[in-house]
């Protein structure tokens, strides 16, 4: 997988991130035993940012199941929260960053890649 140097001081991402039509991915996250689903915005090889319809805390570990339009099976994995954008600039369901810490499998992780990789999921971001 290719990783890109950061194009900035503000910039902390070495991974490539493709902005995704929410329409075409689907997430539940569970959070204390609570599934909740959303869509994905963006994703990279280490990450996604997503939208819910309650923020969770910053710093929670949460698994997910990440659907995309085209494969068959969610792929699983485990991350924490990093980011919850601001309700004032971000009215509505709101946006927050995950950081993936680990796969629930091998096969899981290599289905990722395979699926930043391919190429279709649309324009860098």
């Amino acid at each position: 997988m290719q990783t890109l140097e950061p194009n900035s001081i503000n910039e902390r991402r070495v991974n490539e991130r493709f902005a995704l039509r929410p329409d075409v991915s689907r997430v539940v996250v569970h959070s204390d035993g609570e599934p909740m689903e959303g869509h994905v915005y963006n994703l990279s090889a280490n990450g996604i940012r997503l939208e819910l319809d309650n923020a969770l805390t910053v710093g929670k570990q949460v698994k997910v199941d990440f659907f995309f339009a085209g494969i068959l099976k969610a792929i699983h994995f485990v991350g924490v929260v990093t980011r919850v954008f601001d309700e004032i600039d971000d009215p509505g369901p709101r946006r927050m960053g995950i950081e993936i810490q680990s796969f629930a499998s091998d096969t899981d992780e290599m289905r990722m890649s395979e699926l930043i990789e391919s190429a279709s999921l649309g324009q860098l971001r």
